[in-house]
């Protein structure tokens, strides 16, 4: 594939970010080691502003609510050159309207238009993208980028500059190139449009191999007189050419780059499944998009479909999806869609109908909005089965409408996957008509995923009441059921799969009493490997709920070292809930802290609910002159004289780790291996030391049921038998000594 003539630019006065995992201090209890979470000073701030919107006016979106915010950094600029025009992209750390001052000279006297509000919420965007028009081939053009903050206050930065460029070579459309359609069927060559095209139907057709389409700041509008087309998607897709660009060969990819694909006032549909009046159709190759702008309207339109051949790669594009018709929700309509997996990064999804950016192998610091019309609208979606991991970062996803989900899963992923540093915020805002007020989610992994790693993103679910019925919110909808992957045939079927949240932020806020719950296991869980551990959870309704109508809760889901809260004074809030009796509804908590939520005590369990508290203790055996002992055997039984532990005391500093299994039980093992299904966290054990994890009580629908106080009864040849009790949670660690 061809390389673009870009430039990305990290100058003097404005932040690059790239943003590795952050590291993390320990500390802990004496014998276990806790990482402590970092959020990045973006979140931070995203945060505040989230916080902030709760000023919003009766009945109105929090997401919609006004925000007085400076700019704040910019970073990720980035610069497209071509003959006659350039692209100028850049994000700021906070919301802001923007321009771009330019010209001969570093007093940049032109600038271009303000930017636009965003469609959906009527705010400024954080993704800045300007065309700049009227330049001269060869040209040394000056530039400043400008952003307004919703504060009122201007950020300048200082003056940069690009060269625009001469091809040479280059085939001219439409002055070498007849048409409509414009048929580009040179091998490896560059075509150049030098003018705005209006196309009755088709636009161009692309059918050679390493083509270069060079747009050069230019509008391309396709279908501008209305058509009947037929209704079979496959005559559309391989024998009929109605779209912006179509690229039909098959093999090496193709480059699209710095213009406008528009479609026009015929405004014909696609079919059900999204094909058919495409901006951009390819049936094989991979095409490389950077730096265009594509809006479309048609009923059952999906705006870039890659129908096969993996490898494109979509980036520094505005997409704007302006239509509302969908015939079949379950085929989807989408902003990017097809089967074939693709790179997306720093693009503005001004408006989606259904979903946006699917089947995604990379989906980097893309800014993304949701109009749901139908459920299940999708912001981003990684694709599962490839053989490299995929990697879900830096976005921003807002969602409104009938079913909005920032982010989902599905599938079996490649060990190394992750979903970590997004800003995820929706709310169902309008009744659908095949299931009403269905509700918003900021993560959804359902009907079977594996090999999950979602990481330090804050995720932010409001609900509401409209006319006596809840458009909930279920902010982390997760369950990993048994499920056989779809690829290889013969794959056998996994029950054991992995996902793991760690580091979040979890916001569920409902208002006037409606269902906010932030970690909703309620999707017929049977892995005893969710592991949820180390983040901060905040409802006003249930910061855990166990089992609903979609789903139960089997496998024990674990939950390590969170934090919870609750917010506002709704007299329905439930710390842990379950909402759906006679189904599995279980858990088990290590070492959590639960702050202002009435603790342990706020539970609420139907019937087959089961909810286990445990915390970790360390037992120090030492003689009586302060050595510690190894050897020596600790047994422990709990307060129905059951025992539960069993080990002897080690020689030596040991690395070990905190591991989930079956059942409502963690385990302490060595070595750890933190490759392993089970692993949740390194632990370290001193020399005279062992680590036990004991149960204080249990949960369910009949009450509370104590398992503690315990008895430690310690042994070692040569010296006296010692005892001791202690209940569960009081202290992290114990000493016991042992006499001669």
């Amino acid at each position: 594939m061809n390389e673009l003539h870009q430039v990305a630019l990290a100058p003097e006065g404005v932040t690059r970010t790239d943003t590795d995992r952050h590291g993390r201090a320990c500390s802990a209890a004496r014998g276990l080691t806790r990482p402590c979470s970092s959020v990045s000073v973006r979140v931070v701030w995203l945060l505040l502003s989230a916080l902030g919107s709760l000023q919003a006016a009766e009945g109105t979106s929090p997401i919609l609510a006004p925000e007085k915010l400076p700019v704040g950094k910019l970073s990720e600029e980035w610069v497209l050159a071509s003959e006659t025009s350039a692209v100028v992209y850049w994000q700021s750390e906070n919301r802001a309207r923007s321009y771009v001052a330019y010209g001969a000279t570093e007093a940049c006297e032109q600038k271009t238009p303000l930017s636009p509000l965003c469609p959906v919420t009527k705010h400024p965007f954080w993704s800045h993208f300007h065309r700049i028009t009227g330049l001269s081939p060869g040209m040394k053009c000056f530039y400043r980028m400008v952003c307004i903050g919703t504060d009122g206050k201007e950020v300048t930065s200082e003056a940069r500059s690009f060269e625009t460029i001469r091809h040479a070579q280059a085939i001219r459309i439409p002055d070498a190139v007849p048409g409509p359609p414009y048929v580009l069927d040179k091998k490896d060559a560059t075509y150049v449009l030098t003018r705005d095209l209006t196309c009755p139907l088709a636009g161009i057709e692309i059918k050679a191999p390493g083509i270069t389409l060079d747009l050069d700041g230019h509008t391309l509008v396709y279908n501008a007189e209305p058509a009947e087309r037929p209704t079979d998607w496959s005559v559309r897709a391989y024998k009929e050419n109605d779209c912006g660009i179509k690229v039909t060969h098959r093999g090496a990819g193709v480059t699209i780059h710095n213009g406008v694909i528009r479609q026009g006032k015929g405004n014909s549909a696609g079919t059900a499944v999204g094909i058919g009046c495409n901006p951009v159709y390819s049936g094989n190759a991979p095409v490389e998009m950077a730096g265009v702008e594509v809006a479309w309207a048609g009923k059952d339109i999906s705006g870039l479909f890659y129908h096969w051949g993996s490898g494109s790669h979509v980036h520094h594009c505005v997409m704007e999806d302006l239509g509302r018709e969908i015939s079949n929700r379950h085929q989807a309509i989408s902003t990017i869609d097809g089967n074939a997996a693709g790179d997306y990064d720093h693009n503005l999804v001004k408006r989606t109908r259904q979903q946006a950016l699917m089947g995604a192998a990379k989906a980097l610091h893309n800014e993304v909005y949701i109009d749901s019309h139908a459920t299940n609208s999708f912001g981003i979606v990684p694709k599962g089965g490839l053989d490299r991991p995929s990697e879900v970062a830096h976005n921003r996803i807002i969602g409104l409408g009938e079913h909005p989900v920032g982010i989902a899963m599905f599938g079996v992923y490649k060990p190394g996957s992750s979903v970590h540093d997004n800003y995820v915020e929706v709310e169902c805002t309008k009744s659908g008509e095949e299931y009403g007020y269905t509700g918003s989610a900021c993560f959804r992994t359902t009907w079977g995923a594996d090999n999950l790693h979602v990481y330090r993103n804050t995720f932010i679910g409001h609900a509401a009441m409209h006319s006596g019925k809840p458009a909930k919110t279920r902010v982390l909808w997760v369950g990993l059921p048994k499920f056989k992957p779809k690829e290889p045939k013969d794959a056998p079927e996994i029950a054991d799969a992995r996902g793991v949240f760690e580091d979040n932020r979890i916001i569920a806020r409902g208002r006037d009493g409606a269902k906010a719950g932030a970690i909703c296991v309620v999707c017929l869980n049977e892995s005893p490997n969710l592991i949820f551990r180390d983040n901060v959870v905040v409802s006003t309704w249930g910061d855990v709920l166990l089992s609903d109508e979609y789903g139960h809760s089997d496998g024990f889901p674990k939950f390590f070292g969170n934090t919870f809260r609750r917010e506002g004074n709704d007299p329905g809030f439930i710390t842990i809930r379950q909402d759906y009796g006679g189904r599995p509804a279980t858990a088990v908590f290590l070492n959590n802290t639960f702050d202002g939520t009435g603790g342990e005590k706020a539970v609420k369990l139907l019937e087959k609910g089961e909810v286990a508290f445990q915390t970790t203790l360390g037992i120090v055996v030492k003689d009586t002159q302060g050595a510690p002992l190894d050897g020596a055997r600790v047994v422990i039984t709990d307060s129905t004289g059951s025992e539960v532990f069993n080990d002897v005391t080690f020689a030596k500093r040991t690395e070990a780790a905190i591991v989930s299994r079956q059942g409502p039980s963690f385990a302490v093992e060595c070595p750890p291996d933190k490759a392993a299904r089970g692993f949740i966290a390194k632990a370290e054990i001193q020399k005279g030391e062992v680590l036990a994890i004991l149960t204080s009580h249990v949960v369910t629908v009949a009450g509370k049921a104590a398992r503690t106080p315990h008895t430690i009864k310690v042994t070692k040849v040569g010296f006296k038998d010692a005892s001791k009790q202690v209940t569960a949670g009081e202290l992290p660690s114990i000493e016991v000594i042992l006499n001669k």
